[in-house]
């Protein structure tokens, strides 16, 4: 299933021992996962592949507030550009996060930025292939994604 999610330029995911949901799992096969609740899960992978991001000035990450937090609410949102990229991205972070990672379309980690502080961060993608990227920032133990096209002039 893993295979035909990569195939078809969609999503696999899996359940782990933490869902509660039938028996034993598989340990998972990828570099690093985080555990999602599965509604939430759910919500996230189906509003990545119903949105659309114009070409046309800043696209956004927004960082939801955790409902299980009761302090302060999330900061507002990370923005990048410009979307499409030749050579090299701008990304405006509104706080320190844990990581920002970019996915390929199989899935496999590109590019890693561990612990970025907040303000701007030039991230190059001239050594990319032309394609559809997942920007992913991990930020409060929550996952917040958000796509990026790479294209040669």
């Amino acid at each position: 299933m893993k295979f035909f999610g990569l195939a078809t330029n969609g999503t696999y995911v899996f359940l782990t021992d933490h869902s509660g949901i039938g028996g034993k799992h598989l340990e998972p096969t990828t570099d690093e996962y985080k555990v999602e609740l599965l509604n939430d899960l759910l919500v996230r992978v189906i509003t990545e592949y119903t949105t659309i991001k114009t070409c046309e000035g800043k696209s956004s990450i927004r960082f939801e507030e955790d409902p299980n937090q009761q302090q302060q609410p999330a900061p507002d949102q990370a923005l990048y550009y410009p979307n499409p990229a030749s050579t090299q991205f701008t990304l405006e972070l509104p706080v320190a996060v844990e990581s920002v990672t970019i996915y390929d379309s199989e899935g496999k980690a590109v590019r890693k930025i561990e612990q970025p502080q907040s303000g701007r961060h030039t991230v190059v993608v001239s050594d990319l292939q032309e394609g559809f990227y997942t920007i992913r920032i991990l930020h409060e133990n929550r996952m917040q994604s958000g796509k990026l096209m790479v294209v040669r002039s």
